[in-house]
């Protein structure tokens, strides 16, 4: 049995362990069993039962019965019975001492099963939320509250069992929110506190919890969020006006995994406006002065609110700060001006209220004071007495000083003098202090107008004083008190420096002897003296003005040398050494600045350059010299508008340097204003007319303009002053070439090349000179000698192929009609084409001697119409064109739309930059690629249209395309048409020599048309819609009618970018069959806007049999059409069935889809001039929808077009400003455009969303 104890004792080594069914050894721990274990091992010992029969059993049988005398039953039945004997009840108990058990919300509760007595093994059973292991129970199940029961039994190996069970219960959590402050009412922008604490059981509950505070982010929460603990506080911000309700809910966190344990009730907030207050600094002040308006409110530390305001008549808005608190603004006149500020919370535009405050300007306080008589005193003659000196009388012709006195002072005060009648001043009457005299006895009076720097009028005052000595008791004196010591008095006057006192006791000596010739040659001097002196201090003060001080002295030399102690004199000469002082304390820092930024300038380190010419400028500046050579760095660094200001700046400060005004010119011309650089080159020319530079520079303006005869007079000059530049023989020829003038090119080009025999230029354009004027040996010679100076010169090279293929047999081909020829050169001279003598180019005769060019500067020709006299067939369009100032145009990009006109439709056609045509002059390197395989020479490009089939064409038009490419010195790209040649089988009419159009015989209309339906006519064909449109179809316009039916009126859409038309034309239908109804004239009605004649209506009232026609208008160049009537005149029919009396239901009508034909888009639109400005796209027109003020940035939907495209426009007062394109992405409206109005143009970038 000791055996068998071993067996299941479980300790290593079978330590001590035996059979004691006496129970004579008592066990350390609580247990029971026939077999005792654990004596002498680590732990307690204690009493175990016999297990089930196994290997170690059976060893045991066998070891005390003999080997094969096992019986398993026998064994088994034995243990059982023996376990019997020392077995105890089976008893279960749990860990717990208390149930039932309370959690909060989350928390988890392990239970402990223990078991006494029974015999093992036993089986454990549990049942209620949670994870079972062995004796152990985990409740895990604690999402919801509530009350849940655990129980546990036990079973042994003999069958007997036991349970014990206890519950849980999970208390509900909820979260409360208060808030600090009692007032739930606050003012926008202000704030409140708040505390929200998650409870379980009527407790704040245990553990950490996550909070976020709602809404958010609606209203602001610092902070938003709080991870940690059972409570956060935050502070909550309000920024919208009206009920604002805030709440907060709280969440348990594992991991990244949120668990909303509750949420809060919800808070009211009553947001209320802000109170405003509007304070003007200073309160009081005189006209003219700046005024500062600044608004604050009672909420402290608030900023984000938008102000808008708004300045009344009388006053004008300087500026306001980035915070848009304050603004700046100048009372024009002492009437009340309001300043108006409304407050706006930013992005949702909530009304946060609006201030008020009147401020009344006081005019400056002026006053005139009457300083006295001045130089000697009058005399009269008194019968008894004598000569008399009169004290304070005032003698006429007497100087009297007057003064004008402002309080307070103003700096940079202007004055204004007059005077009444028989008063007169004396030198200048824009100075503070002035002279004047009367020529009459009686009362004078002056009065004085008082402005500011920008003219603004402060205050006006009047003085007065009498003047009671007569010149005849003065000449009465004078005779009776002799000359002579008058004569004497006056010369030591002069000879102090008194001129003016001098000269008036000079005069009074001439009056009372005026035979008296040394007196009079005296006044003569003296008088001519001051004239020439006051000439000369004028200049000294206009040049000290500039800055000039050393012409200044020079000016002031002859002043000097006549009266050097005259006391204007005096004066002048001490401020120029006073200002002259100064000015040399910078001009040493300003000259050095110059010097570094000309050095740089030499290197073409243009950015560099600017920033030295900064700091001469910064150090003195009123230098003209400074601002001319930040000017040109500026225009060289491509920025052309701050060229334009320095050197604006700089003819200011001396308008006559040439070298400024030039310049200034070069750059008008490169913003493309031709009329301005024109002037500034001609005005060059009138300051330096011996500058050679002056002539080329309006030389090439001229050459641009197509001003051949005045270029050529300009590079005349030029060559006389200066022969040496090689450029001016070259574009003298050029000009010369133009004018047809090809003996006197060659002469230029062949001097061009005596003065640089290298250049490649000269003997290419000699080249073409010759091969135009029949000397092609010549012309070979020039372009394989250009080739030899330069065997990658690609026109050279393209023009040595054409010419060597002429003379190889390719012979013009004069055609003088087109009846019965396959080629019609069209006639371009009505266009201000030229006609020359066609000639045969790749087997087409085309006559390339036009340049017609389409450009959106320069000639600023967009379009371009032309009508077929005599309708040729033809299935192609031959065009000979070259693109011009194209270098920055992109391979493949539009420079035209090409419109042909036929009777099967209105087709058109791209003409692309590297695909039909390319740059002219192709040594300035353009983006696009040359198309060598159609140059015929001398630079032209011959492209072939296919129309698709033969078919009469009636019409051609070209309409330029706005690429919005880089400008080539300021000329846009612009496409030169030199000549177009219908190529198909001849002539569908005879052409007539006249010109005229053969007449279409029309169809006779029965002598009795149908009698209209007892409904009347209905509407039988409709394609309009109401989007936007553009001119001439690409597709013909047709319908078709299942019966006959009685037209009764045609109605069509001549919208032409809302100019309309002049007069109504005619609309006429055709065939299938290839017959004509019609022509009828149309009758014209406004269209939107006024627009004139943009509904043309014909009522043609004749019956068409069933079949399928084209509506025929007269002028198809200005007939709407959109990708909403899939390129098709827009038109309306009506009529009704002719068939029988009963009304007929009209055929269905086709109309477009009611769905855009392009896709709407959200602009931004942006005014940052200083003016309210009208920004809208095509289809819109001025109104007050899209006026936008100053500052102000408003999204808008627009349409795009079908490409994509955008047209937007800005102006004022019903006049356009400014247009420009945007091309934009109908598949993708991730793309928007951002249009910004600068005060002169509008500019469009592209924003992403």
């Amino acid at each position: 049995m000791n055996c068998l104890c071993r067996c299941y004792c479980g300790w290593a080594g079978h330590i001590g362990v035996w059979w004691d069914p006496e129970n004579k050894s008592k066990p350390e721990c609580e247990s029971s069993g026939p077999c005792f274990g654990g004596a002498g091992a680590f732990g307690c010992t204690s009493r175990h039962s016999f297990g089930a029969p196994n290997e170690c059993s059976k060893s045991c049988w066998e070891g005390a019965y003999g080997k094969g005398t096992y019986d398993e039953k026998k064994a088994d039945q034995m243990r059982r019975e023996e376990n019997r004997k020392h077995m105890k009840p089976l008893k279960l108990k749990l860990d717990k001492a208390t149930c039932p058990i309370n959690v909060q919300l989350g928390e988890t509760v392990n239970f402990a099963a223990t078991i006494e007595g029974g015999i093992p093994p036993y089986k454990v059973t549990w049942s209620g939320n949670g994870s079972p292991k062995d004796n152990n129970f985990t409740f895990a199940n604690s999402r919801q509250p509530g009350t849940y029961p655990i129980s546990v039994s036990v079973s042994d190996d003999e069958g007997n069992s036991a349970t014990a069970s206890c519950s849980v219960v999970v208390e509900a959590m909820t979260v409360k929110v208060e808030m600090a402050e009692k007032d739930s009412k606050v003012t926008f922008g202000g704030t409140r506190g708040f505390t929200a604490t998650v409870m379980s059981g009527g407790k704040p509950a245990r553990g950490n919890f996550y909070f976020l505070w709602q809404p958010h982010p609606e209203i602001t929460f610092a902070p938003f969020e709080y991870n940690g603990g059972n409570a956060s506080t935050t502070k909550a911000t309000f920024n919208r006006i009206g009920t604002a309700r805030v709440w907060a809910v709280a969440h348990t966190r594992q991991g990244e995994t949120l668990t909303t344990v509750g949420e809060s009730d919800q808070i009211d907030v009553e947001v209320g406006k802000p109170e405003l207050k509007l304070t003007l600094t200073p309160q009081k002040s005189i006209v003219g002065s700046e005024i500062k308006a600044k608004v604050t409110t009672n909420v402290p530390g608030l900023k984000e609110v938008d102000y808008r305001w708004d300045v009344s008549t009388g006053g004008k808005l300087m500026g306001q700060s980035q915070d848009t608190s304050e603004i700046t603004f100048i009372p024009q006149s002492a009437k009340p001006v309001t300043i108006t500020v409304n407050a706006r919370a930013p992005g949702v535009g909530d009304d946060l209220g609006m201030q008020k405050a009147i401020f009344t300007a006081d005019p400056a306080n002026v006053n005139v004071v009457i300083l006295g008589a001045e130089g000697p005193k009058p005399q009269v003659w008194k019968p008894n007495v004598g000569l008399v000196t009169l004290e304070k009388e005032i003698a006429v012709h007497q100087f009297v000083g007057i003064k004008a006195e402002v309080s307070p002072a103003i700096d940079g005060a202007r004055f204004e003098w007059s005077v009444n009648e028989d008063t007169h001043i004396v030198g200048s009457n824009i100075s503070q202090q002035i002279r004047v005299t009367r020529s009459q006895v009686g009362g004078g009076e002056a009065t004085v107008i008082v402005k500011n720097k920008d003219g603004l009028e402060l205050g006006r005052a009047t003085g007065s004083f009498s003047v009671s000595i007569s010149q005849e008791e003065i000449d009465k004196a004078k005779d009776m008190g002799g000359t002579t010591k008058k004569l004497a008095e006056a010369k030591a006057l002069v000879g102090k420096g008194q001129l003016d006192e001098g000269i008036a006791l000079i005069d009074q000596v001439v009056a009372a002897d005026p035979k008296n010739i040394e007196a009079k040659n005296l006044s003569t001097k003296w008088k001519k003296d001051r004239m020439t002196i006051q000439t000369q201090l004028a200049k000294v003060q206009a040049l000290m003005d500039k800055q000039a001080f050393a012409d200044a002295a020079k000016e002031l030399a002859p002043a000097k040398d006549l009266h050097s102690q005259y006391p204007p004199v005096v004066a002048i000469e001490r401020e120029l050494a006073d200002k002259k002082a100064a000015n040399d304390r910078g001009a040493g820092a300003s000259a050095a600045a110059i010097k570094r930024g000309t050095a740089l300038a030499d290197q073409r380190k243009w950015s560099e350059a600017v920033k030295e010419f900064d700091l001469a400028i910064k150090a003195d500046p009123a230098s003209p010299e400074a601002h001319r050579l930040r000017g040109r760095a500026k225009r060289e660094a491509g920025d052309l508008n701050g060229s334009l200001a320095d050197f604006n700046k700089a003819v200011n400060l001396d308008p006559n340097s040439y070298q400024s005004v030039l310049g200034r010119g070069l750059t008008k011309q490169r913003l493309n204003d031709t009329a301005g650089a024109m002037a500034d080159f001609d005005r060059g020319i009138q300051l330096k007319p011996d500058y050679a530079s002056s002539y080329t520079y309006r030389g090439r303006l001229k050459l641009d303009n197509k001003d051949y005869a005045g270029a050529k007079a300009d590079y005349d000059l030029a060559i006389r002053l200066d022969p040496a530049p090689a450029a001016s023989w070259i574009n003298r020829g050029l000009a010369k070439a133009n004018l047809n003038d090809y003996r006197g090119a060659i002469a230029d080009y062949t001097k061009a090349i005596e003065i640089d025999p290298k250049s490649a230029i000269a003997h290419n354009n000699r080249g073409i000179a010759k091969q135009r004027s029949g000397d092609l040996n010549g012309a070979l010679a020039d372009f394989e000698k250009a080739l030899e100076i330069d065997p990658n010169y690609k026109t050279a090279q393209t023009n040595l192929s054409k010419l060597k293929e002429q003379m190889a047999g390719g012979t013009a081909t004069p055609t003088d009609s087109s009846k019965g020829s396959k080629f019609y050169p069209v006639d371009l001279t009505p266009v201000g084409g030229r006609k020359g003598t066609p000639r045969k180019v790749k087997d087409i005769d085309v006559d390339d001697s036009s340049g017609i060019r389409l450009k959106s500067t320069d000639e600023k020709r967009l379009s371009l119409s032309l009508t077929i006299p005599a309708a040729f067939t033809a299935s192609k369009i031959a065009l000979v064109t070259n693109l011009d100032d194209a270098t920055y145009l992109e391979q493949g990009a539009t420079i035209a739309t090409m419109f042909v006109t036929t009777d099967s439709g209105t087709k058109s056609f791209r003409i692309q930059a590297g695909v039909h045509s390319s740059e002219w002059n192709y040594g300035v390197g353009p983006k696009h690629k040359r198309v060598d395989n159609l140059d015929i020479g001398d630079n032209r490009f011959l492209s072939i249209f296919d129309l698709g089939g033969a078919s009469p064409v009636r019409g051609i038009r070209f309409e330029y395309v706005e690429t919005g490419a880089e400008k080539w010195y300021g000329h846009a790209p612009g496409l030169v048409l030199r000549g177009i040649t219908l190529v198909g089988t001849g002539a569908s009419s005879p052409v007539r020599v006249d010109g005229t159009i053969p007449k279409v015989t029309p169809t006779p209309t029965p002598s009795t048309p149908p009698k209209p339906p007892v409904g009347g006519d209905a509407e039988i064909f409709n394609n309009g819609n109401i989007y936007g449109v553009y001119n001439a179809p690409t597709s013909p316009t047709q319908f078709t009618l299942n019966r006959p039916y009685v037209i009764t009126s045609i109605m069509t859409y001549h919208w032409n970018n809302a100019r309309g038309t002049t007069r109504p034309g005619t609309i006429a239908f055709r065939g299938s069959d290839g017959k004509t109804y019609g022509p009828w004239q149309a009758t014209g009605s406004p269209g939107q806007g006024g627009v004139p004649n943009a509904y043309w209506v014909a009522k043609p009232n004749i019956t068409l049999p069933a079949g399928s026609y084209t509506i025929i208008d007269s002028d198809p160049s200005t007939w709407a059409q959109n990708s909403g009537s899939s390129g098709r005149g827009h038109a309306i029919m009506r009529g009704y069935a002719s068939a029988s009396s009963a009304v007929a239901a009209p055929p269905a009508i086709k109309r477009p889809p009611t769905s855009s034909p392009g896709r709407y888009v959200t602009a931004i639109l942006e005014n940052r001039s200083s003016e309210a400005v009208h920004i809208f796209p095509e289809g819109d027109t001025f109104g007050p929808g899209n006026k936008i003020a100053p500052g102000e940035k408003r999204e808008v939907r627009v349409l795009m077009t079908s490409t994509g495209r955008i047209k937007f426009t800005a102006g004022r007062n019903g006049q356009v400003i400014t247009t420009k394109f945007w091309d934009g992405d109908p598949d993708s409206l991730t793309r928007f455009p951002r249009v910004t109005f600068d005060g002169r143009a509008l500019v469009i970038v592209t924003g992403l969303r």
